[in-house]
């Protein structure tokens, strides 16, 4: 089941419990609740558009083929190139949501990771995990938000303590850029 038919059945599901099971949910609520959705679909849908928006100028001036001449020529190694791509996506998930990030950079990375023999499974992890920091740091780290809301504790002070994971989980995604096998071991076993 696509994730689109699944969310649609598990709000159903949710509802028919919160109707009927814990009969926390009442009709009248029904329209605040579609309307908060609504929201924050629009929120999510206009961050869409206006990487969409941003990834279409980098193809129009040719900035992905620009920055993979630039790149190609400077180094001769893939060894730096992934270093830079995995501080990039660190630095900017601090400061913005991972699907936008993903909209603006892959077009760069990709062929930039083609040009090298770099294999764009194991680069795609990378990112993820990349990604994943991002959440987790400050200031839009938004799984810090979600874990403050939460547990009522401030969200530097769950930064604080969440630093340790980061730092593992950096030297996770170095480790998987470098040792190929822990990305796509797996894959090979498969016929």
């Amino acid at each position: 089941m696509p994730a689109t038919e699944a969310a649609a059945v598990a709000s159903f599901y949710v509802m028919i419990l919160g109707f009927f099971v814990f009969k926390t949910l009442k009709v009248k609520d029904l329209p605040k609740i579609f309307w908060a959705t609504a929201e924050q679909t629009a929120k999510v849908m206009f961050v869409i558009a206006t990487a969409g928006f941003f990834q279409y100028v980098l193809l129009y001036t040719r900035i992905p083929q620009e920055a993979i001449a630039f790149i190609s020529t400077s180094f001769t190694s893939i060894v730096p190139v992934l270093l830079i791509i995995i501080a990039l996506l660190v630095i900017m998930g601090c400061f913005m949501e991972g699907t936008a990030i993903l909209l603006i950079t892959v077009p760069i990375f990709v062929p930039l990771a083609k040009a090298f023999g770099f294999d764009v499974v194991q680069l795609g992890i990378v990112m993820c995990i990349s990604l994943a920091v991002g959440v987790l740091t400050p200031p839009v780290g938004l799984n810090l938000y979600v874990m403050a809301s939460i547990s009522g504790v401030k969200v530097m002070a769950i930064a604080r303590e969440a630093l340790g994971y980061v730092l593992i989980m950096i030297l996770g995604a170095a480790a998987v850029a470098f040792i190929p096998e822990l990305s796509l071991g797996l894959a090979r076993f498969v016929p």
